[in-house]
């Protein structure tokens, strides 16, 4: 049977680890979050910007087991415990549809008197590297080929996000030099090496728990070639993009929108 509330880790749907397991409620705790401030001359502080650090989703859950059946309830909650250690990994809910939140810890509850067969049990799962609801799937636009032009990415969302690019070499020679800017940051290259009609993917991807910056020609990384921010920073709404290059070049910029 399927409820009202519904929950995946990695894509797997908890009440379909077994039919008796039911999610009865979903909800998203206030995030845990730090002032950043800086000295000033004489007394007090100047506030910098809010740090979010952490942010939580409590998933409550009930047997639709009864009172004869202790040993039943004991095998269930194994297989909860065993479906919310799978971690980490995203999470999703039907009260987020198309959103996503990378969860990388689990607070799980006591198991309890298995003869209390009414019991409810909440598992708090946390968030840390990427402390923001996402949207599964991402927001892009093409620019117009060419060595040096703009356009524009209207992103979804309530905060800040990261930009992910495709750069594809078109101008008939190997390319060295490529600037991307938006917002005040950028990423400069030198030396880049790219080929012509090759691509070279700036992305990020999840290490051992930590959200991390790529940039590749094939399997070959390019940090080294680059300098600038650590990210190219969007906000929510229109965002205009620019890059400058050695010849010409197609430039696909993708984000995903973040939700406070």
């Amino acid at each position: 049977m399927i409820l009202m509330h519904r929950a995946a880790l990695g894509g797997v749907q908890l009440d379909q680890v077994d039919s008796k397991i039911m999610v009865k409620g979903v909800s998203t705790s206030a995030p845990k979050e730090n002032d950043i401030t800086a000295q000033v001359a004489g007394n007090g502080l100047r506030f910098v910007r809010k740090k979010r650090e952490s942010l939580e989703v409590n998933i409550r859950i009930g047997l639709r087991l009864f009172d004869d059946e202790m040993d039943d309830r004991e095998e269930l909650m194994e297989k909860v415990c065993a479906w919310a250690r799978n971690l980490p990994a995203w999470l999703t809910t039907d009260q987020k549809p198309g959103r996503r939140l990378w969860v990388e810890s689990v607070k799980t509850p006591a198991p309890g008197d298995p003869a209390e067969w009414t019991n409810e049990f909440t598992f708090t799962f946390t968030a840390m590297s990427l402390p923001w609801w996402e949207d599964a799937n991402a927001t892009s636009v093409t620019i117009a080929q060419d060595d040096e032009s703009e356009g524009t990415l209207t992103m979804p969302g309530s905060t800040d996000t990261v930009a992910d690019f495709t750069v594809q070499n078109k101008s008939g020679d190997t390319l060295n030099t490529l600037t991307l800017s938006a917002n005040g940051t950028s990423f400069n290259f030198t030396g880049l090496g790219l080929a012509n009609n090759a691509y070279l993917v700036i992305d990020h991807v999840q290490v051992k728990g930590t959200n991390v910056l790529r940039a590749r020609i094939g399997e070959a990384s390019k940090l080294l070639n680059m300098s600038g921010d650590d990210d190219i920073i969007l906000h929510p709404g229109a965002n205009t993009i620019s890059f400058s290059a050695g010849g010409d070049v197609i430039v696909t910029v993708s984000a995903r929108g973040r939700y406070q």
